[in-house]
């Protein structure tokens, strides 16, 4: 099977898998550095016999949420896939390649998909007392 047709190199592939693993690697890194952090400083302050706020403990320990809410995130991330498979598929026009297949519109119907499904999530999320966010526990 003949790949030089419209461009396919294996070594573009490789160095596009590495970056989003090195990407998907600091960032689970520094997660993990400010998680130790936070439990060096609490791990500190109890062996200095100072007393901890409840509170201070929780917003501490507890990462923060977005105030958007998850409707509206998942709803953003639905339309912003949507356009990104519509552009994939609307960038294959311009590739032609020997068979007459679009190399992008497999991949682009793909990411509709998953932006379909997000903007299905976001339908069905449950609001919270104000629209914004996720449901009260006691709802």
């Amino acid at each position: 099977m003949d790949h030089g047709s419209y461009g396919y190199y294996p070594s573009h592939t490789l160095i596009f898998w590495v970056a989003i693993m090195a990407i998907v690697a600091i960032s689970a890194l520094r997660r993990f550095l400010t998680d130790r952090e936070r439990q060096r400083t609490l791990r500190a302050a109890i062996e200095r016999g100072q007393q901890i706020d409840p509170v201070l403990l929780s917003k501490i320990t507890t990462r923060p949420q977005s105030p958007v809410g998850y409707r509206r995130e998942l709803q953003t991330g639905g339309i912003i896939m949507i356009s990104i498979g519509i552009g994939l598929g609307l960038m294959g026009m311009n590739l032609h390649t020997g068979d007459g297949m679009n190399p992008t519109l497999g991949p682009g119907i793909l990411v509709v998909v998953i932006g379909i499904g997000m903007l299905v999530a976001a339908w069905v999320q449950p609001r919270s007392k104000d629209g914004s966010g996720p449901p009260d526990a006691g709802m």
